[in-house]
């Protein structure tokens, strides 16, 4: 499975290797200082994120507290990401200021490349993950998918809303599936994303598991909302009035 840092202690070790490699690289004594960095003074040194490892990172980032400092060259102007590209973007998008982090102190540094954040891009490499990270590369795609089709910015926020105030985006929902055991009280496994408009949270991903939440009874439940930078009118929007789709009473059951 894909490795992440999983512990300040290993961030430390990470920390302390990349000091000694870039004193023997450019023979100078380095120290570090720990401190948060804005978004607006952070670089990314790469400019390519595996989609399976940021799956990851987003999971135990929204669901786990997961919180670990990632490592940067410091210079007047900039902050250059040596270590934590992953952890970066996923705060990126979860629409954080910045982000906690160990700055090594190098006046005189000067990246070979230097990317905006707000510009990385996803690549899948085919690993294999467990199951349950399975929907998180969904929510990643389809972050990918909206950047795209709106030509800017695509953020992502974790809020609890009502069940009455979701709409689906597809009439029918298979028998088998729905009657799969899944808890929805657990849907940090596969989380439901949405686009909210109007007040309405229209489902891009997870009907059945928000039916399922519906026929348990089940009033509130939480759900990632995806917000374009550009003020859009969601193509769903206009599907699901055609449709005739409201909320999820107008779902039917089908056999497969």
């Amino acid at each position: 499975m894909t490795k992440i840092v999983s512990s300040l202690r290993e961030a430390i070790l990470r920390l302390g290797s990349v000091i000694l490699s870039f004193e023997r690289i450019y023979g100078v004594k380095l120290s570090y200082s720990t401190g948060f960095v804005n978004f607006s003074r952070l670089r990314a040194t790469e400019n390519l994120l595996e989609l399976e490892k940021l799956a990851v990172v987003l999971k135990k980032t929204v669901y786990e507290k997961y919180n670990i400092p990632i490592i940067t060259i410091k210079t007047e102007n900039m902050d250059y990401i040596i270590d934590g590209h992953h952890r970066a973007y996923v705060k990126y998008l979860l629409n954080y200021k910045g982000i906690s982090a160990y700055r090594i102190e190098f006046s005189d540094y000067m990246s070979r490349a230097s990317y905006d954040i707000r510009g990385l891009r996803t690549i899948e490499t085919g690993e294999e993950l467990p199951e349950e990270y399975t929907p998180w590369k969904a929510v990643v795609k389809l972050i990918e998918y909206y950047r795209k089709l709106y030509g800017g910015e695509v953020k992502l926020k974790k809020v609890r809303v009502s069940i009455d105030f979701l709409v689906p985006t597809q009439k029918y929902v298979e028998k088998n599936k729905l009657e799969k055991e899944y808890d929805v009280r657990h849907e940090k496994i596969a989380p439901i994303v949405c686009l909210e408009y109007e007040g309405k949270y229209y489902i891009l991903d997870g009907h059945i598991r928000s039916l399922k939440a519906k026929l348990q009874g089940e009033k509130e439940i939480d759900v990632l909302v995806l917000l374009p930078k550009v003020p859009v009118t969601p193509g769903v929007v206009r599907t699901c009035i055609i449709s005739g789709l409201r909320s999820l009473n107008d779902v039917e059951v089908i056999e497969a």
